[in-house]
């Protein structure tokens, strides 16, 4: 419970018009502070599934602010 807290209003992801995205990297790396080194198959599953329960979807591969092409997860924006 405690870690679905932790990414419900995970802040930092892109807002579009009508989502929200977050990379993976930007999760493990930069919120969480897990070195890419020390990033495991089973901690990408791991993410995946606790960002679903959270209500994100991926991970999907997109476009980042900077055009390039990154793996993360997707919300709805909702109460716009």
């Amino acid at each position: 419970k405690e870690i679905l807290a932790l990414y419900r209003d995970l802040p930092g992801p892109q807002g579009l018009r009508d989502e929200l995205r977050i990379s993976s990297r930007d999760i493990l790396e930069l919120h969480l502070k897990i070195a890419a080194a020390r990033q495991t198959d089973h901690l990408a599953k791991r993410l995946a599934f606790t960002m679903r329960r959270a209500g994100w979807s991926g991970p999907l591969a997109y476009k980042d602010k900077t055009g390039r092409t990154v793996r993360g997860y997707v919300k709805p924006v909702t109460g716009r």
